[in-house]
């Protein structure tokens, strides 16, 4: 990484480097990272030690120190706190984290970002829009200033398409609507949103 970003800023002087980390790592990498990144996009899986190690087989202790190290030391390099809410394991972490974050800061964004099944949860359902906008609420009514999120599980597009294929396409763009994406038939190469479209970002709540 340091490789790369000593290259980076040869090629163009003065450029921004973001780092999306876990936030596991000693003291020392830490300080590392911050000689590197312009911001973070840090995400706190969890706030409960037990849960944290099931998902990552590592103790939360070093994210949350890690966390509030930068939060308050360099609080410019927190573009944004961030878990990924998955129902029934880490929903209830949410309010805890966001405790967490008000503690250190009120104003520091909060993104929570809808679970997609993969991967050992390939089965497991993400969540639905219902409770992201709850968990919103719960956020804000603890005390954090910008709370938002982005993604939930599509449950009401069509699940299916005939033998012909003939309404396959129509299947595909219901989840892209949903998604947030303004055209059909889509062509984002001819699309006015394609440099700030919700259905393609990776940060969907930069869009105003």
């Amino acid at each position: 990484m340091e490789a790369v970003v000593d290259r980076a800023i040869e090629v163009v002087p003065g450029i921004e480097v973001g780092i999306a980390t876990n936030g596991f790592s000693t003291r020392h990498t830490l300080k590392r990272l911050m000689t590197l990144a312009s911001y973070f996009n840090f995400e706190i899986k969890a706030f409960d030690g037990t849960v944290h190690e099931a998902l990552t087989g590592a103790p939360v202790e070093p994210v949350l120190r890690n966390a509030e190290s930068v939060a308050t030391k360099n609080p410019e390099k927190i573009r944004v706190f961030r878990t990924v809410v998955v129902p029934g394991i880490t929903d209830a972490q949410v309010p805890k984290i966001a405790e967490f974050i008000k503690d250190i800061d009120p104003v520091i964004p909060y993104r929570l970002i809808g679970f997609r099944p993969s991967y050992i949860l390939y089965y497991h359902p993400g969540p639905s829009k219902r409770l992201m906008q709850r968990l919103v609420k719960t956020c804000k009514d603890i005390g954090l200033k910008n709370v938002d999120f982005s993604g939930y599980y599509p449950i009401n597009a069509p699940m299916k398409a005939d033998d012909t294929g003939a309404d396959a396409a129509q299947v595909a763009a219901t989840y892209l609507q949903l998604a947030g994406c303004p055209t059909n038939p889509r062509n984002c190469g001819s699309c006015t949103l394609k440099d700030r479209c919700k259905a393609t970002l990776m940060e969907p709540w930069l869009v105003k």
